[in-house]
């Protein structure tokens, strides 16, 4: 989104644009609001947890006199997007102009030169719940309206003279609402990784290229549900590490944007994952406890937590450990 949608989208349209650096936003998140205000930004891209963490770090006394009437297009890209982040972004921001039209979740990957789908323009962000227990065992996006719904974001339709199809583990098609591998194909699509035959070769359907996402179609737009290479298979069931992750950084002394969920050889039976706000703390059994129950309310088969070393659960087939992106908003005036 930095380099082709911001740095070279603005010279081509010759648009002004002000660039931050990750570490001035991180150090003081309200710093990117600030330039949105001053330079009456209407265009602006960044990763989930940027939202995130304007939306849970900053108070009101920081945001007086904020005005983002002039943002029209909030680009939400570059890592998993949550359900959750778009809601409490867009009911903290409203009172100081922001439009829900203006949320928009994107989709792209650096083997088509970044942008592959966007929704609609000014529509504003499209939640789809989908029945959990259809969807982990079976891979079948069947709407529903129960409590334990699975929420997936759209990222939109293809971009034109792009396409998008789902695929099985045999690249048959399949059709709307089952969950396989996204493949793409366009102008604008790779011929390959430079001096990496094998995965080129890895990359390369015929005219699709896979793009590692796996996802399901919907009224066709494209709702991401996770990486191929992180799916967690337990007891036949598929489980999300950015949903683990996103319910570990709920828990009251964990730091969201800071855990991160994979999988291990461990022939243990249940995962159990632990991460806290400081070093030190990753080592109190609480912190453990709370972590294993939460994710036996995925597993149903939660146990008693094993021994934390250095922030992380050791003998259990899920580890959970502190990482932070650091990718810098952009903005477009």
């Amino acid at each position: 989104m930095g380099l082709i949608g911001a740095c070279l989208g603005s010279l081509y349209y010759g648009m002004q644009l002000i660039l931050m650096s990750p570490l001035s936003f991180i150090a003081r998140p309200i710093r990117w609001l600030h330039a949105l205000h001053r330079h009456s930004g209407t265009l602006s891209a960044a990763p989930n947890f940027a939202y995130q963490l304007c939306a849970a770090r900053l108070d009101d006394a920081e945001l007086a006199g904020i005005d983002l009437s002039r943002w029209r297009l909030a680009f939400n890209g570059a890592e998993p997007v949550h359900p959750e982040t778009l809601e409490q972004f867009c009911r903290k921001f409203e009172p100081y102009g922001f439009a829900r039209t203006a949320m928009t979740p994107v989709y792209g990957l650096a083997e088509n030169a970044v942008g592959l789908a966007f929704p609609p323009l000014h529509r504003g962000a499209r939640v789809d719940a989908v029945d959990r227990e259809r969807f982990t065992r079976e891979g079948q996006a069947v709407p529903s309206t129960a409590p334990d719904a699975l929420h997936f974001v759209s990222g939109g339709r293809a971009l034109p003279w792009h396409f998008i199809r789902i695929v099985d583990d045999a690249g048959r098609e399949l059709p709307e609402r089952r969950q396989g591998r996204l493949q793409f194909r366009g102008p604008s699509a790779a011929r390959g990784y430079f001096r990496n035959a094998e995965a080129t070769a890895s990359l390369m359907h015929g005219d699709w290229r896979d793009s590692g996402d796996f996802a399901y179609l919907a009224d066709g737009e494209a709702f991401i549900t996770g990486r191929a290479k992180d799916l967690i298979i337990r007891a036949g069931r598929n489980i999300y590490p950015y949903e683990l992750e996103q319910a570990v950084g709920n828990l009251n002394g964990i730091r969201k944007n800071a855990v991160a969920v994979f999988a291990s050889h461990s022939p243990a039976a249940v995962p159990i994952m632990s991460c806290s706000r400081h070093r030190a703390a990753c080592s109190r059994p609480p912190a453990a406890r709370s972590a294993a129950s939460n994710v036996g309310n995925f597993t149903n088969r939660a146990r008693s937590p094993t021994p934390v070393c250095n922030g992380a659960v050791t003998g259990t087939n899920v580890f959970a450990c502190c990482a932070m992106d650091s990718a810098p908003p952009c903005i477009a005036a």
